[in-house]
């Protein structure tokens, strides 16, 4: 069965990478997690009269959190969808 959409090739992704829009928005996932750690961190999430409503803000926080910090490495999403042509390991290798 073929793929519906072509896969990148490693030099497409490098090129990617090194974009400055790429850049700067993994620059921007980075502040978004730094700004979830001060939230979560100044106990603004904290209901003194209600554990279910602290722990469910503490888990969306947290899921929030995962999320920033698994797309500021897209070369690991890249690889577990495998997204990335096996074809240039075989040309570099030449």
């Amino acid at each position: 069965m073929e793929d519906r959409f072509k896969r990148l090739s490693k030099t497409q992704v490098e090129i990617w990478l090194d974009d400055p829009v790429t850049k700067y928005h993994l620059m921007c996932l980075e502040n978004q997690v730094s700004d979830v750690e001060d939230i979560v961190n100044s106990g603004q999430i904290q209901d003194p009269t209600n554990n279910d409503l602290t722990c469910h803000r503490l888990s969306f926080y947290e899921g929030q959190k995962t999320g920033y910090r698994a797309s500021m490495a897209p070369e690991v999403l890249f690889d577990h969808y495998q997204m990335v042509e096996e074809a240039d390991d075989a040309e570099d290798n030449s």
